[in-house]
């Protein structure tokens, strides 16, 4: 912070211990004044301080720009919520919710929106949508040190409802690759091959990367025992012979004879002559020519680091391993700690969290409620035949110990690396987005399934949100959790459409069964006569009846004692709430049916709640007719319809309805 003499303070910044870059907040003073600056200053280090140094200034940067873009509303006073806004916060006060869930919504809309330049003049969605998650990260991060007030903030940016703007699944890649053919397949087909296939995918990438991690590990646990071995020729006799050899005698066929060893003897003493200069800082005394040649003859840089310590290759692999088990955010996992358990193992899983989400929990203990920030996931302890995540990061701890140092910030991370054959050990993960990652990919470009596949961290994360359906364990709140969200909208925005698809189907069939159960319910022994048992009868109907099934209902209504009040609501005679099968009826099916699919992704992302709430039930009656339209006799006759229907649909002679 710096002061003029008689003028006040014209620049404000301050810096973080451990953070390499500073807080620049000079454009917030001119605006909200020095009061402001120095609270906004307190928090942020309260908010800041266990964080990223590189996470922390990116958010901080769409903070003030967000901060900026208010303080310019309160000056021109056209908006009066944002004036009494920025009024509270030059004053040192902190406004109300109803305020500041307006104005953080307003200018996160702004940020989002390419066609407005006021904030920014990047044209680019994509940029635009790291903005708004970088000012909501930045603004939740206060929330947790109450300096805001809590409030739902909009959860993406406009482009999600663009055509282009979701993020493929590795299905996805392989159907535009033309590599999954989902021909001749009905869409429920269709739906459960194409959520299996990203399974499939995930798994067989999986399996690559513990491969990968496996075989460095390997190398690992050799060299532990190359090191534990007595030597009939200790580093001082090893260098002292290299010292009196020429450099040109370094690596030739006979090398190791020419001393008394054979391949395997000098490849143990070159291993630890290798780790004593890296681990000891021993001093090469027979320069670094010769050293070079050494090593090269012995494997290169790498593959030696790999007996000794973990490589980058082994770091890229783990980390992997841990987003897809987890399905975390990049940034989290990232900033995971040396020792990132939270609480004890739990029906064979372990949660693990952030560095700063653990101190931010006193004594690590166990994550209570919603995951939040999406700073915590979970890794099965043991699976059968397979390396648990529990295992990865467990190994990964024990072969980056040996450069690990005592304490400081690398000390306590768990991805820590040293580029092979440079001293300096690291924890900024930068290449794991570029050169590491890109290496493995080229490296399994002949992979049947995800070979020559644009595999991004992203692909990775939609693709685990549309795997968990794979198995049946898909849940919405689930995924919610996961995701850090409190509404459905970005668990669905992580799933491909055809994910969501099948998702709908399965939430069909149980509609179905429940309009069964409605159906048959006013039968003697209803249970015994659809095959079901009594109890499981009895939940389907209520859960029918809950669900505004009363329409199927025919006769006996006054026996049901539970839903009284919702067959008293019913005002449709039953002629009309009769389905009869003419040609007029199937061929308003048909586009009632297009209409829904037509709008669904926009209805899905844009309204989420009335997406359940409404087209569900109304999906679950128009695929349920024609289910069972096309199971009777009248199939053939409902499958000309549907084809006129589509050709009058392609042809412009018949418009397809617009709903809500």
């Amino acid at each position: 912070m710096h002061e003029m003499e008689d003028v006040g303070i014209t620049e404000y910044s301050f810096s973080i211990r451990g953070h390499r870059k500073r807080y620049n907040l000079t454009t917030v003073l001119h605006l909200y004044g020095e009061k402001f600056c120095r609270g906004l200053e307190a928090a942020w280090r309260k908010a800041a301080a266990f964080k990223a140094g590189e996470t922390a200034h990116s958010y901080f940067k769409k903070l003030r720009l967000l901060l900026q873009g208010l303080g310019a509303a309160g000056l021109s006073a056209k908006d009066e919520v944002a004036l009494r806004v920025f009024q509270t916060l030059q004053n040192g006060r902190t406004p109300t919710q109803k305020d500041w869930q307006h104005v953080t919504n307003e200018f996160l809309r702004v940020m989002g929106d390419v066609d407005n330049r006021s904030l920014t003049n990047s044209t680019k969605r994509i940029v635009r949508d790291r903005y708004v998650e970088a000012a909501r990260g930045a603004l939740n991060w206060l929330v947790d040190v109450r300096y805001l007030p809590a409030v739902q903030m909009r959860q993406r940016t406009a482009s999600k409802f663009s055509t282009d703007a979701g993020t493929d699944s590795l299905a996805s890649l392989l159907y535009k690759a033309g590599r999954l053919d989902l021909t001749g397949k009905t869409e429920l087909e269709a739906s459960n091959e194409f959520i299996a296939t990203n399974a499939k995918a995930l798994a067989e990438l999986r399996r690559c990367y513990v491969a990968e991690f496996m075989s460095e590990f390997e190398n690992f646990k050799r060299g532990q025992v190359l090191l534990s071995e007595n030597s009939e020729m200790s580093i001082d006799e090893f260098e002292e012979i290299i010292l009196r050899k020429s450099a040109d005698r370094i690596g030739n066929p006979v090398f190791g004879s020419e001393f008394g060893l054979n391949d395997g003897d000098l490849f143990s003493a070159i291993i630890r002559y290798y780790k004593d200069v890296y681990h000891n800082s021993r001093g090469i005394l027979f320069g670094l020519k010769k050293f070079q040649r050494l090593v090269a003859w012995a494997g290169g840089h790498a593959h030696l680091q790999s007996f000794i310590e973990a490589t980058t290759k082994a770091l890229n692999a783990a980390f992997h391993i841990i987003l897809i088990d987890t399905g975390l955010n990049v940034q989290p996992t990232k900033d995971l700690g040396e020792d990132p358990y939270v609480g004890n193992s739990k029906r064979g899983k372990r949660q693990i969290a952030t560095i700063a989400e653990k101190k931010n929990r006193a004594g690590g203990k166990e994550v209570k409620g919603r995951l939040r920030d999406d700073n915590v996931g979970e890794v099965s302890v043991k699976i059968r035949d397979e390396v648990s995540g529990f295992r990865v990061i467990e190994m990964f701890r024990e072969m980056s110990k040996p450069m690990r140092p005592a304490d400081g910030p690398i000390a306590e991370r768990l991805w820590i690396y040293r580029r092979a054959g440079e001293y300096t050990v690291r924890h900024n993960l930068g290449q794991i987005d570029r050169d590491w990652h890109y290496g493995f990919l080229h490296r399994h470009k002949d992979n049947a399934l995800f070979g020559a596949l644009s595999v991004t961290k992203r692909v990775i994360r939609r693709s685990f949100q549309n795997a968990k359906r794979a198995d049946g364990t898909f849940d919405v709140n689930l995924a919610m959790a996961i995701a850090g969200q409190s509404t459905p909208e970005m668990a669905y925005h992580y799933l491909d459409l055809q994910g969501v698809k099948a998702i709908l189907q399965e939430m069909i069939r149980k509609f179905l069964d429940a309009w069964e159960a409605v159906s048959a319910s006013s039968l003697d022994d209803a249970a015994a006569k659809i095959g079901v048992d009594p109890s499981a009868f009895e939940r389907r109907k209520e859960l029918g009846l809950e669900n505004g099934l009363h329409f199927a209902l025919f006769g006996g209504r006054s026996k049901s004692r539970k839903n009284t009040k919702i067959e008293e609501e019913v005002l449709l005679s039953d002629s009309v709430r009769r389905f009869t099968v003419r040609e007029n009826t199937m061929r308003d099916l048909c586009l009632a049916k297009a209409a829904m699919y037509k709008q669904m992704e926009k209805v899905l992302y844009v309204n989420p709640k009335r997406f359940i709430r409404k087209w569900i039930p109304f999906l679950g009656i128009v695929e349920g007719y024609i289910i069972k339209i096309k199971e009777s006799r009248f199939a053939s006759q409902f499958a000309t319809v549907q084809l006129d229907v589509d050709a009058r649909i392609a042809s412009g002679d018949i418009a397809v309805p617009v709903i809500w």
